[in-house]
This record gives C-alpha cells, sequence and structure tokens, in this order.
C-alpha cells in the first residue's frame, strides 16, 4: 500500500524547485564567466542565492545588474569606471572615451546572464 499525503506532495515540490533553483544560480555564475561579463568580477560575486520557505530567490546585488542583463538605451555613462573598465578589458585606459561616445549613441546590449541559466535549466530538465 501507497499513501502519499498532500504534505509530502508539497515537500516534494518545494525541494524539485530549490533544486532547479540552485542549478540557475549555478547556471548564471557560468553564464557570466563564459560570456566575458566579469572585469573586476564584482557582478560575479554579488549573486546569492537564499532559500526560503516557498522556494528560492536568486540576486545579483550590484546596482549595474540589470543594466548588463538587459541592456541600455542610449546615454551618457560615468567615465570612471569605463576608464578602469577600459584598462581591464583593452589594455587602454584612454579608450575610455570612444567607449562612452558608443554607449551615447547606441546603449549597450543586453548579455542575459540570469534569463539564459533559466532557459538552459528548463531545456535540460524538460
Amino acid at each position: 500500500m501507497v499513501v502519499l499525503e498532500a504534505k509530502d506532495r508539497a515537500d516534494a515540490k518545494l525541494k524539485i524547485a530549490q533544486y532547479l533553483a540552485l542549478r540557475m544560480f549555478s547556471q548564471s555564475q557560468e553564464n557570466i564567466v563564459n560570456m566575458g561579463i566579469t572585469d573586476q568580477g564584482l557582478l560575479l560575486k554579488s549573486g546569492s542565492i537564499t532559500m526560503k520557505p516557498d522556494g528560492a530567490e536568486i540576486v545579483y546585488a550590484v546596482d549595474y545588474a540589470d543594466y548588463v542583463e538587459y541592456g541600455t538605451k542610449p546615454h551618457w555613462a560615468p567615465l570612471e569606471p569605463i576608464k578602469e573598465w577600459s584598462k581591464n578589458k583593452l589594455g587602454d585606459e584612454d579608450a575610455a572615451y570612444a567607449v562612452r561616445a558608443k554607449i551615447a549613441r547606441e546603449g549597450t546590449d543586453p548579455q542575459p546572464y540570469a534569463r539564459d541559466a533559466i532557459d538552459m535549466v528548463i531545456a535540460r530538465y524538460k
């Protein structure tokens, strides 16, 4: 005889949801590295996952996480962070002026490290 109570089923669903969230977090971290989004590693280091009674919460806490994920419209970006990025990524701090001008003309492209992680995990466990 098999007896499954509603609580057993709910507990199992919660554990599955939390497992999938953990896989999504791990995949988002891999995506940041594989997409070459890292500069000083702040986005990567700001990521965290918290298990909750009803699931899990994944957070990337740096103030620019959304801009990386979704891209931006054209705007004048602050010069100092672009100088640091240009120095680290391009080996030329003076390239920051051209990078800033391009952002002012075109904005930035989305780099969906988190949304792609969700899609990849869902595809893997379909």
